[in-house]
């Protein structure tokens, strides 16, 4: 495993652990609460459309690999278990948590195909070119993303959590640099 790779495994894992921890520490009240009219979502609809992202890449994996691979982020799963029930969402960030260390090297420079909506005022999808290791680079950082918006929602139903939960890799290393200067 090259060093990249190792490198974007590792932040898909740290991601997901930070999603286990919010998950471990709110009630299920505070998981469907919604904060309007600051935020119009909860923390619930947050993880799932974080495990949406993850799903569309591993339903496109768990497909015969001699087809060419479609990962279709497109398809979302609203109002699904994930985002009303925390026990759900634990476990399909496990699972996650194991489909992402089973990953082969092999399978992860292997070509496949997205679809995604790109625009707001008509339906229109684009279909690229990619490989899953530059898709799961994505949805690392999707969830980072996502996980800042969780922080908020945390934070304004007062519930203590991380002070590095949804911060991105390069602020991270932008803030040790600068506490080091």
């Amino acid at each position: 495993m090259t060093d990249a790779v190792e490198a974007v495994i590792r932040g898909n894992l740290e991601a997901i652990d930070q999603c286990s921890a919010v998950l471990r520490c709110v009630s299920a009240e505070q998981y469907c609460a919604v904060s309007s009219p600051i935020i119009s979502s909860s923390m619930g609809a947050h993880f799932r459309h974080i495990l949406d992202i993850y799903r569309s890449i591993m339903l496109a994996f768990s497909l015969d690999l001699d087809e060419s691979v479609l990962i279709d982020y497109d398809k979302r799963r609203r109002g699904a278990a994930c985002e009303t029930e925390q026990a759900v969402a634990k476990s399909e960030f496990v699972a996650l948590r194991c489909w992402i260390q089973s990953v082969s090297d092999n399978l992860l420079t292997k070509t496949v195909r997205v679809k995604t909506e790109v625009t707001l005022e008509e339906t229109e999808h684009v279909r690229l070119d990619s490989n899953l290791l530059r898709e799961l680079t994505f949805a690392s950082s999707h969830a980072v993303h996502h996980l800042a918006i969780i922080s908020i929602l945390a934070r304004l139903q007062n519930i203590c959590v991380d002070t590095n939960l949804g911060v991105a890799p390069a602020t991270a290393s932008y803030l040790r640099s600068a506490d080091a200067s």
